[in-house]
């Protein structure tokens, strides 16, 4: 006996409640993902401070806009941060940062822009990113992150890019 062939189904979004602020949007299905990063370059009131790998979790919301051929999506995100300051004089600026942001989605690539709480501090973030490996919900994505952030304990306002590993699944 030969097995049936096991058929690929679409899925096609469907339309956004009506009545609701999401009128002209779409209901798409959420995403979930874990990411590791580290600092690739920091300013220069930073190049003293030594970084570690970091660690992010985030939850994109079902719905979506269109903007043209863009899609647009509400991402939150939980994250931390760790820079240890060893010459000339000791400091850390380490903590969880919670971000709220937008996500843009066109042609395969994923744009961020937005900010959040980074512990005591303000901050912002710009980011691109791409998917490296893709299945029906599961995906590996690369890419890169601009953050500033307002005030780093005696240093004042810092900047860091940080490249990034992401595990995702859309539901």
């Amino acid at each position: 006996k030969t097995k049936p062939p096991i058929r690929v189904v679409k899925r096609k979004p469907s339309k956004a409640p009506k009545g609701t602020i999401f009128n002209e949007g779409i209901l798409n299905g959420l995403v979930l993902e874990a990411s590791i990063a580290s600092p690739y370059w920091v300013s220069k009131n930073l190049t003293t401070w030594y970084s570690s790998m970091d660690w992010r979790f985030s939850f994109t919301t079902p719905f979506y806009y269109h903007w043209g051929s863009m899609m647009i999506g509400f991402t939150l995100e939980w994250s931390s941060y760790d820079f240890e300051n060893t010459f000339p004089e000791g400091g850390r600026f380490q903590g969880q940062a919670i971000l709220g942001y937008v996500t843009g989605y066109w042609r395969g690539l994923n744009m961020e822009l937005g900010g959040g709480k980074f512990r005591d501090t303000a901050g912002a973030i710009v980011g691109f990113s791409g998917k490296i490996l893709e299945g029906n919900h599961l995906y590996l994505a690369g890419g890169i992150r601009g953050v500033s952030i307002q005030n780093i304990q005696t240093i004042g306002q810092g900047h860091w890019a940080d490249g990034r590993l992401t595990l995702g699944y859309k539901f």
